[in-house]
This record gives C-alpha cells, structure tokens and sequence, in this order.
C-alpha cells in the first residue's frame, strides 16, 4: 500500500519544525491521500492556519503528535491499517491537560455510538465529512482567531 505518511509527501519542499509565528499549528489524521490534500489547501487559505503533518495511521499520527505538539489535530475515525482515530484519541487525552491540543474528529462515521466515543475520549469538536466540510474549516478559523486574539492580548 502507498498510503500517505506525512504531509512532506504532499509537498517535498515543506519543512516541519515548529513554527515561531503565531499561526494555530494542525495535524491532519486522515487516509484518503485526495482528501487530505483538500484539506491542506483549505485550511491554509487561512493565513492563521499552518498543517504542520499528515499522517495516515495512529501509530503515524501519536508520534507526529508527541513530537510536533500541534495546537489541533484532525482526525478520522476510520484509518490505514487496524488501527483507528479512537487510538489517537486515547493516546491524546493522557497527556497533561496543558499539554493537550484541541482534537477535530472528521469522519463519515456519525451515529450517536462514534460521537459518544470520541466525546468520552476528549474530542472538542465532531463534523460529519459528508455534510460538514465548510463547517469544520470555519470552526479551525475560530480556533486559529481565539488563539490570535489571545496571544495577542499577551503582550
């Protein structure tokens, strides 16, 4: 399987160490290489927004999460191989609260038993991929003022 490991594959010339600009730093959790590159392009439309990683299975996606320390991560619940966005949820909400970066879940996967999950597992956010796409970008861009606004008022 040629599965998409890292945003780096979507575009070679990018490089992922932490930023030092204010931009809210995101990690997209998704399989679906087409969607994925979607997403990239719509988030960064948003001068406040950066995707920092793309990763295309948990184990991918918690190191890529430990090591970058994202302000949000997007996740599917659907993922290559067995594992699952609820493994990167559960990897997640062990960390320190401080340290914790708000979580998206983005999925086809909807009914009450996956939204109830992920809530349990600290999921901030639960968009629906088939319906919600515009809604989830728009709720990036809250997060991307509220930490402008924020960082801003700092100094």
């Amino acid at each position: 399987m040629n599965g998409l490991h890292s945003y780096q594959k979507l575009n070679p010339d990018r490089r992922f160490m932490q930023t030092r600009d204010n931009r809210l730093r995101v990690l997209v959790v998704e399989n679906s290489r087409v969607l994925a590159k979607r997403l990239v392009e719509w988030l960064e439309a948003d001068e406040r927004v950066i995707v920092i990683s793309v990763a295309d299975s948990a184990s991918r996606a918690i190191d890529e999460e430990r090591r970058l320390q994202p302000d949000v991560v997007i996740v599917d619940v659907a993922l290559a191989g067995r594992s699952s966005g609820y493994d990167v949820m559960r990897a997640i909400s062990i960390e320190p609260d401080s340290e914790r970066p708000a979580v998206i879940v983005f999925t086809n996967h909807t009914s009450r038993p996956y939204r109830d999950a992920a809530k349990r597992l600290g999921a901030t956010h639960f968009f629906d991929k088939s319906n919600d796409f515009m809604r989830m970008v728009s709720e990036v861009g809250r997060l991307a003022e509220r930490r402008g606004t924020r960082n801003g008022s700092e100094g």
